[in-house]
């Protein structure tokens, strides 16, 4: 799943897209993610990015548009089912609409309100088994769709629950949340805000923490207008495979952890990867390119950490592989693709390492056998559509 942020805030996107490298590296540095004594631990060796010249292929092969008359508005997130059926999450119509895997219509879901079947602020959602469930926080509840659209029940939560991502295994939930942007945003003390994936009961109960990470590496913004910002830039990272698996890595070093449905941690891996300092001259530019879009930093100061992360996500395929794209500089405003390549390495689901490639993304939305969906903008309408890609095996 592609995080998303809205103006006033795109500043987290703007130091979030600058991660960075020390010139001086060490070749494993010390956990900075849990990591219990007896869990098998990889090592791979990855190639720096200036020495990789296998690149991932991609087919743009299918573009969703539109579905019953209205064009998407704000969608939020796309899940794909078992089937090959799209779900996507239309946050401005207040609506789930469901595409075959030509990319025909099927139903749509949802409206305004705080009825029965009806939305107000939803956060995330997923397809879990042959139901789909909608993290609805404006009415605090779970609300769960057959996959068929029809509405099943709405489960009231007694705290508002940031659902980012669900799968299940059995009778539970395996649930990626997100801390809420008022606890991110709170001014001093700074919180040590955490970021978790949990097994919840159907109902929204959480049951156990699966893996538990804080976001730490932080800039801190100070205006006249808004106080003071603290702003995320090594942010933790969570994956979910549809068997339950969590993918997790706190974003600070090249490390990540592989943590089963039941809480059983199933291998680890650190790769040696550069990490580049916080130059005076990077955040020059960075000020300069934000004040000139959003006047109300024209004054602000700025806390700059001493480096940036070393991974900037992580995504799982459609074959339950796992994809780390470590962070290699680029520009502010320069965004991967055909003219931009950026470094991944792919893993199998055991953590073998398959390839150290390019690649012209470096996220989606969803992912289904040999595609992956992506919400984009038009470049010539500017409207919300959502992208379908075949990825070629490359490794293979």
């Amino acid at each position: 799943m592609t995080m998303r942020a809205q103006r006033p805030f795109a500043f987290l996107l703007l130091l979030a897209g600058i991660a960075c490298v020390s010139e001086e590296i060490d070749v494993f540095p010390e956990w900075t993610i849990p990591v219990p004594e007896g869990t098998p631990v990889r090592e791979p060796a990855v190639a720096p990015a200036q020495e990789r010249t296998q690149t991932i292929e991609l087919e743009r092969d299918l573009v969703l548009r539109e579905a019953f008359g209205r064009g998407f508005f704000r969608p939020l997130d796309v899940a794909a089912a078992a089937d090959g059926r799209v779900f996507v999450l239309d946050d401005g119509n207040d609506r789930v609409v469901a595409f075959d895997g030509d990319g025909s219509p099927l139903f749509e879901f949802g409206r305004a309100g705080g009825g029965p079947g009806e939305f107000a602020f939803p956060t995330g959602f997923g397809v879990a088994g042959d139901e789909v469930i909608v993290s609805d926080r404006g009415n605090s509840r779970l609300s769960v769709y057959r996959i068929d659209g029809t509405h099943l029940t709405d489960h009231v939560l007694e705290t508002p629950l940031a659902l980012r991502d669900v799968v299940r295994t059995g009778e539970e939930l395996v649930v990626h949340v997100a801390p809420s942007l008022g606890m991110a945003l709170r001014g001093p003390p700074h919180p040590r805000v955490p970021w978790f994936v949990g097994r919840y009961t159907p109902e929204g109960a959480e049951r156990a923490r699966l893996i538990e990470l804080t976001a730490f590496n932080k800039a801190v913004v100070r205006s006249q207008y808004i106080g003071e910002l603290p702003v995320v830039v090594a942010n933790p990272i969570f994956v979910l495979a549809e068997n339950g698996r969590v993918f997790a890595t706190a974003g600070d070093e090249y490390q990540v952890a592989a943590v089963g449905p039941d809480g059983d941690y199933l291998w680890s891996l650190r790769a040696s990867w550069p990490v580049e300092p916080v130059t005076e001259e990077r955040q020059q530019q960075l000020i300069d390119a934000y004040v000139a879009s959003e006047e109300i930093f024209a004054n602000a100061t700025y806390d700059w950490p001493g480096r940036y992360a070393a991974i900037e996500n992580l995504e799982v395929d459609g074959n339950g592989n796992l994809w780390v794209f470590p962070y290699a500089y680029r520009p502010y405003g320069v965004d991967p693709g055909l003219e931009h390549l950026v470094p991944v390495d792919i893993y199998s689901p055991d953590g073998d390492l398959l390839l150290s490639g390019l690649s012209p993304l470096a996220a989606w939305d969803a992912a289904h056998g040999d595609h992956v969906f992506r919400i984009e903008s038009d470049g010539e309408s500017g409207e919300d559509v959502v992208a379908r890609y075949r990825l070629a095996a490359a490794w293979e």
